[in-house]
């Protein structure tokens, strides 16, 4: 098991050393930091001004879900779409 562990270290310390490592992990943390923000920065550009989400809500099961959302819901004129204003 001991030499095992010793082969592992040495070859985990060659992939270190080598320059194409360094530059392809500095290549995947711009990627991913480009990832999580891109919705920041879309939401940024976005001409819409709406606070609101459209959201349909479908009780089959008679839960009364939509009571207990009734502080938060707005009906539109055709009444089979809500408007949820969500606080803060």
């Amino acid at each position: 098991m001991n030499r095992i562990l010793l082969v592992a270290k040495r070859e985990w310390r060659e992939r270190i050393r080598q320059r194409s490592f360094r530059i392809v992990t500095l290549i995947n943390i711009v990627i991913i930091l480009i990832a999580a923000s891109l919705p920041t920065v879309i939401a940024y550009f976005q001409d819409g001004t709406s606070d609101a989400t459209t959201v349909a809500v479908v009780d089959d099961a008679g839960s009364g879900a939509l009571q207990q959302l009734a502080p938060f819901v707005e009906f539109n004129s055709t009444g089979d779409a809500i408007e949820l204003r969500l606080p803060g």
